[in-house]
């Protein structure tokens, strides 16, 4: 798979010369790329490209903010799936599904004002999870910015 535009048969190539141009990767990415079966999988990761170089809010942390919170008392919540969060998952991080939230908060949560960081594997799960627990009353709450994949 290649870039016609801009001649280039790798993928680490042509991510790089997308990069510069974030603004309007999506569109490059629909005009450029040859089809073919791994087409799919190419978009994902120009996707992770351009999401690694969006702007964090500041409802969003990094890898040191997280480090810094924790220290301070602040509650890890992986909003994982089960089977994800026994793959692996960071160390003193309570299980909490975003599909659960609701069901769940109260018992697991039980404290509004406490301060909450919650993560997922790329952070849209997490940012998600944040929205709603903002909405549900929970308001120190933050997302670990491109969760794990930015976290390792």
């Amino acid at each position: 798979m290649f870039c016609k535009k801009h001649k280039l048969s790798t993928v680490e190539n042509m991510c790089g010369k997308l990069k510069k141009d974030c603004g309007k990767i999506a569109k490059k990415v629909k005009k450029h790329i040859i089809k073919r079966e791994g087409e799919i999988d190419m978009i994902c990761k120009l996707r992770c490209i351009f999401n690694r170089n969006r702007c964090c809010n500041q409802a969003e942390i990094d890898k040191q903010q997280l480090e810094k919170l924790v220290e301070q008392g602040a509650i890890l919540v992986d909003v994982r799936s089960p089977q994800e969060f026994e793959e692996g998952h960071l160390e003193k991080a309570i299980l909490l599904p975003e599909y659960e939230i609701r069901q769940n908060v109260k018992q697991i949560l039980p404290d509004p004002s406490q301060t909450i960081v919650v993560y997922c594997s790329t952070g849209h799960r997490g940012q998600r999870a944040r929205q709603l627990l903002n909405r549900l009353g929970y308001q120190q709450v933050y997302n670990l910015c491109h969760g794990l994949e930015n976290y390792n």
